[in-house]
């Protein structure tokens, strides 16, 4: 976090017992609209004592990565009975639990340090539960994009056949193996992109509703969406390329004998 405007907590503030507090953006934003929230005077409950406000830090998630736009109070750490305190070394510092553990031991002073964990640690406890729908999302998608695989290629498959004879006098006419797939690889593609300017849309509007669970991206994510396209014409052009390539085999001269 980054000091915004006001100033930061001193050892004056700390051992005078002043009433002052730091408050992020989202609450100075909620509470005193557009005005200037220092020197201003809050509560943190109605009958609780009046504090005023000296800093205004930026946005922060406090307990895990779903925290979006949470008023927050910060008040001098000997205020509170039990506290999570986050360390965070330069470059050339250890980063052994144990050598931060007695770290922070010199530097809480009286107060009792618990466990030390990595931030890493936490994390992957935060959102344990976000990694197990990103896998079952995953493989549904995976699913997904078989099955459309499947599809394409008996449709392409049966488009060949139905199309035999138009294939063989094209080719009977002078075309070559590469247009006649290329022919078939088109078709492809244009079912392909008719679904995706259907299923585009639809699929922006459903993850409006998944948007809480979505970090750093946002439904109508451009490069996303791009992602999506390039991996559904990849596995169309896949899918069809053993049909084209089928239809690229046609013999005129059976087609005619059989005229």
């Amino acid at each position: 976090m980054s000091l915004i405007r006001g100033r930061e907590f001193t050892g004056r503030d700390i051992d005078g017992g002043a009433d002052v507090v730091v408050v992020n953006e989202a609450l100075a934003r909620f509470v005193f609209g557009t005005a200037n929230p220092l020197d201003r005077r809050i509560s943190l409950n109605p009958r609780g004592p009046m504090h005023t406000v000296i800093g205004v830090v930026n946005d922060a998630r406090q307990t895990s990565p779903r925290d979006r736009g949470i008023g927050v109070v910060y008040l001098p750490l000997r205020t509170f009975g039990q506290v999570t305190f986050a360390v965070r070394p330069d470059a050339h510092a250890t980063t052994d639990a144990a050598a931060i553990a007695r770290r922070a031991e010199s530097i809480a002073g009286d107060a009792l340090v618990g466990r030390v964990r990595s931030v890493s640690e936490v994390l992957d406890r935060a959102i344990v539960q976000e990694r197990v729908m990103s896998g079952i999302a995953l493989v549904l998608a995976l699913l997904v994009v078989a099955i459309g695989c499947v599809g394409i290629y008996a449709l392409m498959s049966y488009e060949v056949t139905r199309r035999t004879h138009e294939l063989g006098v094209r080719f009977a006419l002078g075309a070559t193996r590469r247009q006649i797939m290329a022919i078939i690889l088109r078709d492809a593609v244009a079912t392909a992109a008719a679904a995706l300017l259907c299923g585009i849309p639809l699929g922006v509007a459903a993850s409006r509703v998944l948007s809480s669970q979505l970090y750093g991206v946002t439904p109508d994510d451009p490069w996303t969406l791009a992602g999506a396209v390039l991996v559904l014409t990849v596995a169309t052009i896949g899918a069809a390329s053993k049909p084209a390539r089928a239809a690229g085999r046609v013999d005129p001269l059976v087609l005619l004998r059989q005229e």
